[in-house]
């Protein structure tokens, strides 16, 4: 079954959003809130660097739940951005001089069994196996 939620890049409608996954997302799913973090992060991030805060452009998100997989994409109207530089080791967290910024890709990634992004940086895709 596929869902769609589109909001605009407001950082209001992105904190709204964390309720209307949790009932979306199905009752018997382990890590589930764990899980709608890893996609608020994304969501934010689409909203502040993707689209710029302009509450013009908006923020698509995309449910997927199968038998075995949850699968949600977050889309957004930004210019997209060299992911791969975003994506390293996780031992970074512990390293004293890492910014307070910068984590919530490091940290879907660690929560997803899945992160990937295409559309040069404009989606990414979190995927959590069940």
């Amino acid at each position: 079954m596929h869902q769609y939620i589109v909001i605009s890049s407001s950082m209001k409608e992105g904190n709204d959003l964390r309720e209307q996954l949790l009932q979306i997302l199905r009752n018997d799913f382990p890590g589930k809130k764990l899980y709608v973090l890893a996609v608020l992060e994304m969501v934010m991030n689409s909203i502040e660097h993707g689209n710029q805060m302009d509450e013009k452009k908006s923020v698509t998100i995309k449910i997927l739940e199968e038998v075995n997989r949850v699968s949600i994409e977050v889309t957004d109207e930004g210019i997209g951005f060299n992911w791969k530089d975003k994506i390293t080791d996780l031992e970074r967290l512990a390293d004293p001089d890492f910014s307070l910024r910068g984590r919530g890709i490091l940290l879907a990634k660690e929560i997803c069994d899945q992160l990937m992004y295409k559309d040069e940086g404009r989606t990414v895709v979190l995927i959590k196996e069940l």
